[in-house]
């Protein structure tokens, strides 16, 4: 293949990627105003994970509502996976952008655990955290990437 012809089809290929970043924010489908005080000091509780493709949907009605939470204090995010008790570092960057540090966890062996989406994993997906948004109907939204696969965590 000829190198201009390369070259375009990467240009394209750019473009597409771009504009279409930039709809998804002019969508509405993220609220205007947050801030990051937005999301602190209140407990989420995960409700969906967007995965590849997939959707896992957790159903609160069939699992224990304490696991699988997230909470935002000053400087430093706390939570419960599946059972573990975790704790982590995390920072704030520009343009929504976010980084959380290495998670600290309890040991305990798990009673209940998703087959589809491990306690292991919800860490793992934290930890790759890139950036956060609130959405219209005021769920969390944490980007993470694994991989180069982008995998989001909704939370309400």
């Amino acid at each position: 293949m000829n190198i201009s012809i390369k070259k375009t089809i990467i240009k394209v290929a750019f473009f597409v990627f771009i504009s279409s970043a930039f709809s998804c924010v002019s969508s509405g489908k993220f609220m205007n105003n947050e801030n990051f005080k937005d999301i602190m000091d209140k407990d989420w509780n995960l409700k969906e994970i967007q995965k590849g493709g997939d959707t896992i949907t957790i159903n609160r009605m069939n699992i224990p509502s304490d696991i699988y939470t997230v909470r935002f204090e000053y400087k430093r995010l706390v939570g419960v996976g599946a059972p573990n008790r975790y704790r982590a570092l995390y920072y704030e960057r520009e343009n929504h952008g976010l980084s959380i540090g290495r998670i600290a966890s309890t040991r305990i062996a798990a009673l209940y655990e998703m087959k589809n989406f491990t306690e292991y994993e919800y860490f793992e997906c934290l930890q790759k955290v890139t950036h956060w948004y609130i959405l219209r109907n005021g769920s969390l939204e944490l980007i993470s990437n694994d991989k180069g696969a982008q995998v989001i965590l909704i939370f309400f």
